[in-house]
């Protein structure tokens, strides 16, 4: 639990993705329900993001890509990538903030 209270209440740093891919993997082992939930919350708000947005998380998270890259091929600035990386990973902490009590509760059963 102390885990997904610490995501919950975190700051949008750096090792959000590897804390929450962290916390998935545990929750996949020993609460597969509440892992499908956060599965399903996760999809949901990658869905929901502006195309351009999503297509730079994705290319930042599931293809490594830095900053720099992203934006070369992009052809926008470093700091517009920045900016949508953290407006993703602030939508993520959104919605599992939202689906935080479905998750505990699943545990408890």
């Amino acid at each position: 639990f102390q885990e997904l209270k610490a995501l919950r209440n975190g700051k949008s740093d750096a090792a959000f993705y590897e804390r929450l891919a962290l916390i998935s993997r545990d929750l996949l082992v020993h609460e597969p329900l509440a892992f499908k939930e956060l599965e399903t919350v996760l999809y949901r708000v990658l869905a929901a993001l502006p195309e351009d947005q999503r297509r730079i998380f994705g290319m930042s998270r599931d293809e490594g890509m830095t900053y720099r890259e992203i934006a070369d091929k992009m052809g926008i600035s470093v700091k517009t990538v920045e900016k949508k990386v953290s407006l993703s990973l602030r939508a993520i902490r959104k919605g599992i903030d939202g689906a935080f009590p479905v998750i505990i509760s699943m545990m408890m059963l």
